[in-house]
């Protein structure tokens, strides 16, 4: 196979003077140029095959770390074809703005989006994705099942990777738990070039490709591992018509994750095709003519009787559903509220209403585990039963009703110049309670007074009334005098001295 006469269009927009305007061409015209993007003066490069007669559009969405200038030759086929077909550069990779290798899956949902909405109203849409572009339509569809697209292909589709590539250990740790601190630290994802393709043309083309990027960011393979884990749970979901081309010989994504999505996904009309000495870019390599006419096939059957992609009536479509059940999971503890929000959500209501339902059930329930997490420790059911629980030093608290002394406090270090650690008790309350605790307990001690008064014992300097008189002006000044539960005991007070 010549790889000049596969991909001569690439060869054609190699020409500076082609990097931006509208090219016309033997049988169709290319436009190429900036669009605008979601975020702060972020422009998205952009390029359009547009044939004189349309029968449906098309739209590829490039893998990690490349760029569509790979895929002009598919694009060429396609717009031979009349299609219509739609390249982007995602945000951070190729001509596009945006930093490298740091994006979020939720962000490149939002450059899909913006490449939908170049696309014509009045025929059908295809999804073409490569390896993480697979994954991005996948899970994008998956978020947005509404959307009416007629099919999706994808070749080599980032669905899971090869055992010796999988993060195991401290790597994986590192990635899941701290990918949000760490979002801007970038990694080397030591992918092998060579074993990219067969086709040696093809690896010289790589090695002289500035514009592949190999670097992959922290919060990046952070977003990643999160959107395999949501589509893990929502695969049965995926009702699209889909066909996956994948090679066994593929050392970067897994061919048998293919395999398994392939048969776990609701689709009634899916197709996967294996090829045994396949590689990962099955579109550079020698397969690619097996393949190309294995998707004009599958596509011409798919456009019979095919309805129009429609508009867009939403003013954004959704791609974070993942994050916001997360999000809300965590706020309100084990509170499971997905059930409910399906039911409300399919109910009769307005969107508006729907809205006020379902903040007067975060409410609700936030407020019922708040106050939950702050009674008493031998009243609380939740997770710290599982905790011993702990008391002061001194004895005389041990006998203390009061339940604020029975809740479990926290110790925290600090390293003293001696070398040694000293643990010390934290919290306003729980300090002052101990500095009242610091000699004999007042309660204790008012009761022996009072034993002494009623026996008719005498104290020397004073007699035990006055003592007794002393001590609950005493007790009653540091408690203050603005509580209801102080004026009951001020009401006591009196009860005793006027019968005793």
């Amino acid at each position: 196979m010549n790889l000049k006469e596969q991909e001569s269009i690439n060869d054609y927009f190699k020409d500076d003077s082609k990097f931006i305007g509208e090219f016309q061409l033997p049988d169709y015209k290319v436009m190429r140029g900036y669009i605008g993007g979601y975020g702060d003066e972020l422009r998205l490069y952009y390029t359009k095959f547009d044939p004189p007669n349309k029968k449906a559009s098309l739209c590829i969405v490039h893998g990690f770390g490349e760029h569509q200038g790979r895929f002009l030759h598919i694009a060429d086929m396609f717009a031979k074809l009349n299609y219509a077909v739609h390249l982007i550069d995602l945000r951070g990779f190729g001509y596009s703005g945006g930093p490298r290798g740091s994006q979020t899956l939720k962000e490149l949902h939002m450059d899909i989006e913006v490449l939908l909405r170049q696309v014509s109203k009045d025929i059908p849409l295809f999804l073409y994705g490569h390896a993480m572009g697979g994954l991005l339509i996948i899970s994008f569809l998956i978020r947005n099942p509404q959307l009416k697209v007629r099919g999706i292909i994808t070749t080599a589709p980032m669905l899971g990777f090869p055992m010796d590539r999988k993060l195991k250990g401290i790597k994986y740790i590192a990635v899941k738990y701290f990918g949000h601190y760490m979002e801007d630290l970038v990694i080397n994802t030591k992918l092998n070039i060579t074993g990219m393709s067969k086709n040696d043309q093809h690896i010289q083309r790589c090695f002289e490709d500035k514009l592949m990027m190999p670097l992959l960011g922290i919060g990046m393979a952070k977003s990643i591992l999160e959107t395999l884990n949501y589509m893990e749970s929502k695969v049965q979901t995926f009702k699209y018509p889909i066909l996956i081309l994948h090679g066994k010989q593929d050392a970067v994504s897994s061919y048998h994750e293919s395999v398994r999505f392939y048969e776990k996904c609701g689709s009634q009309d899916k197709s996967i095709k294996l090829f045994e000495n396949g590689y990962h870019e099955l579109q550079h390599d020698f397969e690619f003519i097996e393949m190309k006419q294995i998707i004009i096939d599958w596509c011409s059957i798919r456009l019979q009787n095919a309805g129009p992609f429609g508009i867009l009536l939403q003013s954004r479509l959704n791609y974070d559903s993942a994050g916001c059940t997360f999000r809300a999971c965590v706020f309100f503890g084990d509170f499971q509220i997905q059930e409910k929000i399906q039911k409300i959500l399919i109910s009769d209501y307005s969107f508006d209403d729907n809205i006020q339902i379902l903040q007067q059930k975060f409410m609700k329930n936030f407020r019922r585990n708040f106050n939950q997490s702050n009674r008493p420790f031998r009243n609380n059911k939740g997770p710290r039963s599982n905790f011993k629980r702990k008391f002061s030093k001194d004895d005389s608290d041990r006998n203390n009703n009061n339940q604020s002394d029975r809740r479990p406090f926290k110790s925290s270090f600090r390293f003293k110049k001696s070398g040694k650690f000293d643990a010390f008790r934290t919290g306003k309350r729980r300090f002052r309670k101990l500095s009242e605790n610091k000699s004999e307990n007042l309660e204790n001690k008012l009761d022996k007074q009072l034993e002494q008064y009623k026996s008719g014992q005498q104290v020397v300097g004073n007699s035990a009334s006055s003592k007794l008189d002393n001590a609950l002006d005493t007790y009653f000044s540091r408690k203050g005098s603005n509580t209801k539960e102080n004026n009951l005991d001020r009401d006591l007070a009196s009860y005793w001295k006027k019968n005793n």
